[in-house]
């Protein structure tokens, strides 16, 4: 199916970025407290991490595995994109639920702040772009 020049470029920076999303969070998952400390984590920040609730991670998980699988369904031009970048972002609404309820945003600081923002703003804009091609009929 064709449609427009903007879908792969878009659907490739995706693939990437989540790759990304998924080795920060596979990292999150094996790091220790004594790496952390090492890395010049504060011993607080260190504890808002290992407090990280299990449905937390259960969303930061389906964020990054199904905004993936979003993103090769969008460089193939598949309908499925949309159902999952809406998943993905659902996903990443509950992780930033989550470090609201536990003052995260405060914990972190301003880097994590930033970074968390540009999560935010990709999740809705891939999420904006496959509905936007979904309605125009460009995904099959």
């Amino acid at each position: 199916m064709t449609g427009p020049k903007w879908i792969p470029p878009v659907a490739i920076f995706a693939i990437l970025w989540h790759l990304v999303g998924i080795a920060v969070f596979l990292i999150s998952l094996i790091t220790t407290r004594e790496a952390l400390l090492e890395a010049g984590t504060s011993p607080l920040q260190v504890a808002y991490i290992f407090q990280t609730p299990l449905w937390a991670k259960l969303a930061n998980a389906v964020a990054v595995f199904a905004g993936l699988a979003a993103s090769i369904y969008f460089l193939v031009r598949r309908r499925l994109a949309y159902y999952l970048f809406s998943v993905a972002l659902l996903g990443i609404l509950v992780v930033m639920v989550d470090a609201l309820l536990r003052g995260g945003f405060s914990v972190m600081g301003p880097v994590n702040n930033g970074i968390s923002m540009a999560v935010i703003i990709i999740g809705l804009g891939l999420f904006w772009l496959a509905h936007r091609a979904h309605l125009a009929g460009h995904l099959s």
